[in-house]
């Protein structure tokens, strides 16, 4: 299952959804909200609005140039799409019918589950700086058991449901081969790296 490479790099999802909770957003804000350089900000808007995701409006206050950003309908869409093929590929793990059957309730079953750790942090504790938009903001070393044997990928999905901005998603990684068992620290941010993990 694919999802859009232009909206999957994260700088650019976080960009979408910022730019989905508002009317307009200016570079600024843009640029503070995301810890990007001028640089780095302008190199993605360029490529959203080459795509048609986003609609640039540029003015002077006096003499000082004011650019500010919209999602555009078709951006809107497709960030919907993206969200809905994610959606899709979360739902993977079990039909709607096997979770029906392994519920708990009249059948008596009881769902699967797959334990996630992380030797950086323990279950409960404030997630370290490093690991966070305000130090490195790199990946967390993580770690997970035995999954059933019909298992073909993984995807992983990184989301604080309790942002300021609504649902953030900090990232996604997917087609992670079902015999890898650990994600090192630090994997890299590229659109689709080298190597599988």
């Amino acid at each position: 299952m694919e999802v859009d490479r232009i909206i999957h790099e994260p700088a650019r999802l976080r960009i979408l959804t910022i730019l989905s909770g508002v009317d307009l957003a200016d570079f600024t804000f843009l640029c503070t909200m995301l810890g990007l350089t001028k640089g780095n900000l302008s190199s993605h808007m360029d490529r959203l609005e080459k795509a048609g995701y986003i609609e640039v409006e540029k003015s002077f206050n006096g003499r000082i140039p004011h650019t500010e950003y919209r999602l555009t309908k078709v951006g809107r869409r497709e960030l919907s799409e993206y969200w809905a093929r994610l959606d899709a590929i979360r739902s993977l793990r079990q039909t709607p019918d096997d979770a029906a059957a392994s519920s708990p309730g009249e059948s008596g079953g009881n769902a699967m589950g797959l334990e996630l750790s992380s030797s950086a942090f323990q279950f409960g504790e404030t997630i370290p700086t490093k690991y966070t938009g305000d130090g490195p903001d790199v990946s967390p070393p993580l770690h997970w058991g035995e999954p059933p044997g019909d298992v073909e990928s993984f995807a992983l999905i990184s989301d604080d449901p309790d942002a300021p901005v609504g649902t953030w998603v900090h990232w996604v990684v997917y087609d992670i081969p079902a015999d890898v068992r650990e994600l090192p620290e630090a994997v890299p941010t590229e659109e689709e790296p080298e190597e599988a993990p």
